[in-house]
């Protein structure tokens, strides 16, 4: 099927989008910000230290002992049966332990200089070099018992499903991927399309996998920044409406105005979640991404708290799902240099308590969102940072660190709220999140 060819029998949106024309300079300052910023070098835009290597690990002997494994034939999922998509095939959510619910294997920032950046999927070294990065680091969550990532990288972004495939191989961990596009990051390939185009294209995704891998996505991935743009808009109305045709989960990165309100930011997540549930999507399929930017750093006194809190609980309230991120990010200014939320652990751990407390615990996840390996900035921990620097490309590495979850704020969490309630978080609520029932007219 030609993805540019609607078939009709959609509801066509594009009017819809166009309403937002006049926000769109906004997207585009940002976008030039985010230039000007690069071009000049800025490193420090979220440059930042990453915790050494776990004691004892060796990472030149845990490469050397990475060996690929063979591809898992996918099964045919019976009719009304979860199923988790991973790059190795289908997976019963039930049998899997422990999950990282957002992070990111390969993250690329190129189309932020240029939407036709040549640098775009082309790290400095080469995919191998990151591959091997990557696994070393993935290795060191398996032997934390983690068995599922769900990478949130999408369109726009890096997306490689074939990179991922590959991590997933030599490690034996298993990997999660999305369909969907970056807010307004729409690559050449997609210029003038509808939104009916857009929708097309990622359903044949899930019918048919992605490029020519055969990898399905796991769920829709989408973006938002503080104020909507024609385009981003667009991409909400044609993301939310494939996830609602193949029954996928949504999982908005919503955004972290550092000037603004609380009340701002979570007014943008009820915007976004107000066009997927008209699109369809059911509460349950719906995750709000970085939630913690919503407790801003500066502001974690009780009052401020309890505010976020009330407004946290009235949505989930609604059915959707709370994803926190960046627990255990290298403070900058006491905050995260990237998101602006907390960093003290003690703030996650009282927010998730009061969630189990509520009676939310099935409705709420946390995560490193650390990325693991970014084109401009080498791997974690600044692998290869000096090709970067020679190449004359800032790096723009996240001061995160994958393990931090599973080899230590894990035993936080449990001291806290027990083995039940930490077990629903990490494990329990992202397998059944990210896992759908096909959808026999598609599947």
């Amino acid at each position: 099927m030609d993805s540019r060819t609607s078939p009709g029998g959609r509801a066509h949106r594009d009017s819809e989008a166009d309403d937002d024309a006049a926000s769109q300079s906004a997207g585009q300052s940002r976008r030039n910000f985010l230039k000007a910023a690069a071009m000049a070098g800025a490193g420090a835009v979220v440059a930042g230290a990453i915790p050494a290597a776990a004691a004892g690990s060796s990472p030149t002997s845990r490469r050397d002992a990475l060996t690929p494994k063979p591809l898992t034939a996918p099964k045919a999922a019976r009719p009304g049966v979860a199923r988790i998509d991973t790059v190795l095939g289908e997976v019963d959510p039930s049998s899997i332990g422990k999950v990282l619910a957002h992070e990111h294997l390969y993250v690329d920032f190129m189309l932020f200089f240029a939407l036709d950046h040549p640098g775009y999927l082309k790290p400095v070294g080469g995919f191998d070099a990151a591959i091997d990065v990557i696994s070393e680091y993935v290795m060191d969550v398996k032997d934390q018992g983690v068995e599922l990532i769900i990478d949130w990288g999408c369109m726009g972004v890096g997306r490689s499903a074939d990179t991922a495939r590959k991590v997933a191989q030599r490690t034996g961990v298993n990997v999660a991927i999305p369909t969907g596009i970056y807010k307004w990051l729409l690559e050449p390939r997609f210029d003038g399309w509808s939104v009916d185009q857009l929708t097309d294209f990622m359903i044949e995704e899930f019918k048919h996998g992605i490029d020519d891998t055969g990898i399905k996505p796991a769920f829709v991935k989408l973006g938002a920044d503080p104020v909507p743009t024609a385009i981003e808009t667009k991409i909400h109305h044609a993301a939310t409406q494939a996830a609602a045709e193949v029954n996928a989960t949504v999982a908005c990165h919503l955004p972290f105005p550092l000037d603004a309100r609380t009340d701002t930011e979570i007014a943008r997540a009820r915007q976004i979640w107000n066009i997927a549930r008209s699109a369809g999507v059911k509460p349950d399929r719906f995750v709000w991404g970085h939630a913690n930017g919503a407790i801003k750093a500066d502001k974690v006194s009780s009052a401020h708290l309890d505010s976020a809190r009330a407004q946290y609980f009235e949505l989930a309230a609604e059915g959707i799902t709370l994803q926190f991120d960046a627990v255990g990010s290298d403070p900058t200014n006491g905050a995260d240099p990237w998101f602006g939320g907390p960093t003290d652990p003690d703030v996650f751990l009282d927010v998730l308590e009061k969630f189990v407390a509520q009676g939310y615990g099935d409705r709420v996840m946390i995560s490193n969102d650390c990325s693991v390996y970014v084109n401009p900035g080498g791997g974690i921990g600044g692998e290869l940072l000096a090709d970067y620097t020679s190449a004359g490309l800032p790096n723009w590495q996240y001061p995160r660190d994958i393990r931090y979850l599973f080899g230590t704020f894990e035993a936080l969490l449990v001291a806290r709220i027990g083995s039940d309630a930490a077990t629903q978080i990490l494990s329990q609520t992202p397998a059944r999140v990210f896992s759908r029932v096909r959808t026999p007219s598609i599947d």
